[in-house]
């Protein structure tokens, strides 16, 4: 990596869910996630990588149940994106909103109506 691609973002709490929070200042509580999104910069090309862990080693059930969510969803994405060779990313956008979506209602964040 030749240089950073945006200032890091490490985010707990409310905080994490703030796109771009850029102080990086707040304590962090027990019973917090921490999330770390950074990215790097080589030859003109950007990549990024975002991470989450529980400060206390361990997910409470219900940070698991979101976890496991969203690992669900990447791994469906990435399951489509070698199927063929001729996915398209719009399609691959599109599958993983609508599988989001699905897992948000069945973890009860929302009804089966809402978007």
């Amino acid at each position: 990596c030749g240089r950073l691609a945006y200032p890091c973002v490490v985010a707990s709490g409310v905080r994490a869910c703030t796109l771009h929070y850029m102080h990086n200042n707040a304590l962090l509580s027990p019973g917090d996630l921490l999330l770390m999104d950074a990215g790097g910069s080589f030859g003109g090309y950007s990549a990024d990588i975002t991470r989450t862990w529980p400060l206390s080693g361990t997910f409470t059930p219900e940070q698991r149940d979101v976890y496991s969510a969203v690992l669900s969803v990447n791994e469906a994405c990435i399951a489509a994106a070698k199927g063929d060779g001729g996915t398209s990313i719009a399609s691959l956008h599109h599958l993983s909103l609508r599988l989001t979506h699905e897992a948000l209602v069945q973890l009860g964040v929302l009804g089966p109506g809402e978007a």
